[in-house]
């Protein structure tokens, strides 16, 4: 009776997959361009570009050389797209990273279980890297960016692999 619920599945939740990493997308772009994000999305900017315009390295100019602790060293890999595109390009990487994980969350969810545990385990891993909790963190608000909100969908990929 239900047959068709079960191949529908992956589609539905790889289209709510997409729509919320299109909405973050799009709720960042909305709300810097309506200044709502502070100096961290601009220092990441300023870091990321550090090495690209030949700068030293982690320098932004309202306070000099960032920590290391924080770990920036992503950020220096994402200068040549935020150079070209702005904060933009931190938003956009922000997104594929959260649709790449959602691809492989769902990939997690829809194989055959081989028992219900893994599948409701499946369905909390997705409620807590797609849900309202999920979105709140990746607004990073008022900051708007910290290279740390891409480390949850990254450690997802690598939690799945």
């Amino acid at each position: 009776m239900f047959a068709h619920v079960k191949r529908s599945t992956p589609l539905l939740l790889l289209l709510y997959v997409l729509v919320f990493a299109g909405y973050v997308y799009w709720s960042k772009a909305y709300f810097f361009e309506n200044l709502q994000y502070t100096y961290d999305l601009l220092n990441s900017v300023q870091i990321s570009t550090s090495l690209v315009q030949e700068r030293p390295i982690f320098h932004y100019p309202n306070a000099g050389a960032a920590s290391y602790t924080h770990n920036y060293v992503l950020l220096l890999a994402l200068g040549p797209l935020v150079q070209r595109y702005g904060a933009y390009a931190l938003f956009a990487t922000l997104s594929l990273f959260i649709l790449l994980s959602g691809v492989a969350a769902v990939r997690l969810i829809c194989e055959e279980p081989q028992e219900r545990k893994q599948f409701r385990l499946g369905v909390v891993v997705a409620l807590m890297f797609f849900g309202p909790m999920a979105y709140w963190i990746y607004d990073d608000s008022p900051n708007g960016f910290n290279i740390e909100i891409l480390y949850l969908p990254l450690a997802l990929l690598f939690a799945v692999a």
